[in-house]
C-alpha cells in the first residue's frame, strides 16, 4: 500500500503542468489479409482516447468489429521538426484471442483481457496534431488534440 501512496504523491506533484490530449478516429491498413471465409478486416477504428501525462485510457472498434475498451502508460519524445515519439503499453478488453484476435465466432466467445504494444509519431507544432500508429499488424493515421490546462 505504501508504494501506491509514493505513486500518487509522485504523479500529484505534476497536476496541469502536462498538456491533455485527446485522441479522435484511427484509419488502419493491415500488413496481413484476412482469412479466407471471415470477414475483412475493419480499417475504421473510431478511436477515442484521453492521454494526460503517461497514463492513457479510450475506446476503439477493433479490427474483427468489436468494441474494445483500453488503459495504458505512454512513453513521449520529443524530437527536432515538431515531432513526438510515442511508445505506448496498454490492456484492452474487447478481443476474443489476445494472439490472432478471433475466430470469427466474436458473439459467442468471450472477450478477455489482452496486452498491447503501439508506436507512434505526432507532428505537434499546432494543437490539432495528425499522426501515425504502428502496431506488429497494421499501420494507422490518426488526430490528437493538444489541451494545456
Amino acid at each position: 500500500m505504501k508504494w501506491m501512496a509514493l505513486v500518487l504523491a509522485f504523479t500529484a506533484g505534476s497536476a496541469f503542468a502536462e498538456p491533455l490530449y485527446i485522441y479522435t478516429g484511427a484509419i488502419s491498413q493491415h500488413f496481413a489479409q484476412h482469412d479466407p471465409g471471415s470477414e475483412p478486416y475493419n480499417a475504421d477504428h473510431r478511436l477515442v482516447a484521453v492521454q494526460y501525462s503517461n497514463f492513457q485510457i479510450g475506446y476503439y472498434y477493433n479490427s474483427y468489429n468489436i468494441d474494445t475498451l483500453f488503459i495504458g502508460i505512454v512513453k513521449e519524445w520529443q524530437v527536432p521538426h515538431h515531432t513526438s515519439l510515442i511508445v505506448s503499453a496498454a490492456a484492452n478488453y474487447g478481443y476474443t484471442h489476445c494472439i490472432k484476435g478471433t475466430n470469427g465466432n466474436s458473439d459467442q466467445e468471450r472477450k478477455k483481457v489482452c496486452g498491447q504494444i503501439m508506436a507512434g509519431a505526432y507532428y505537434n507544432e499546432y494543437a490539432a496534431q495528425p499522426g501515425i500508429i504502428i502496431n506488429p499488424s497494421f499501420v494507422a493515421l490518426s488526430l490528437r488534440w493538444e489541451f494545456d490546462l
